[in-house]
């Protein structure tokens, strides 16, 4: 082979070199158009609520792991289960104590009318304080009226009535196993063309609310 075919042969070479590492350079550059990958599911977290249903009752049973409690409500309302609200009542008692848990167990309606609700927060008890330093200051805003010692699952609490707004809202609050228990529903709501028939059933779930530990 003469020198001028060896030259020709190593040029050759050559181009095929820069041509191959441009196209790896290309293809392998993010260019924004590739097909996306799928990212592989993180693990979901263990669950900390069931819900069941017992068909002898026509209710649905809340029964929450973490916090200790269990709870009915009927089979045609639905829940909403938050944790860590930022809202304005757990704001404005931070220094004191600290809202973990929300859940509003709801009523299901195809019109614009009042639907029932009943909620219940839990709150970590950070500085032990008694429940009536609780009710004046959690609820200090809110007119608070007619305070009574009562049960909840046979564990001392307290119940008392404040304003909101258009309605009077009931509030029961327990101490318990290092959190507080803050069960919260309409006491007296004029917008409620059903609020009888929702009273009942406040009475209803208020009534199985229990601690499972």
């Amino acid at each position: 082979m003469n020198q001028k075919g060896f030259i020709e042969i190593i040029v050759i070479i050559g181009v095929l070199i820069l041509v191959v590492a441009g196209v790896a350079y290309y293809f392998g550059f993010d260019h924004g158009f590739e097909k996306p990958i799928e990212n592989a599911k993180s693990p979901s977290p263990e669950a900390s609520s069931l819900i069941t249903t017992d068909e002898n009752t026509n209710l649905k049973k809340y029964t929450n792991q973490q916090y200790f409690y269990t709870v009915s409500y009927p089979k045609h309302w639905d829940l909403l289960e938050a944790k860590e609200s930022n809202d304005q009542y757990s704001a404005s008692i931070e220094k004191l104590i600290e809202e973990q848990q929300k859940v509003t167990f709801y009523e299901t309606r195809n019109d614009n009318s009042a639907r029932g609700e009943f909620e219940i927060r839990v709150i970590t008890n950070k500085e032990n304080p008694t429940l009536e330093q609780i009710v004046n200051y959690y609820y200090k805003d809110r007119n608070i009226n007619n305070i009574t010692d009562i049960k909840i699952d046979s564990v001392p609490a307290k119940k008392f009535s404040v304003f909101e707004y258009d309605k009077e809202g009931a509030v029961i609050g327990i101490i318990y196993n290092g959190n507080i228990y803050y069960l919260h529903y309409s006491n007296a709501d004029p917008n409620d063309s059903d609020f009888e028939e929702h009273r009942i059933i406040y009475d209803q779930i208020l009534s199985t609310f229990k601690f499972t530990k």
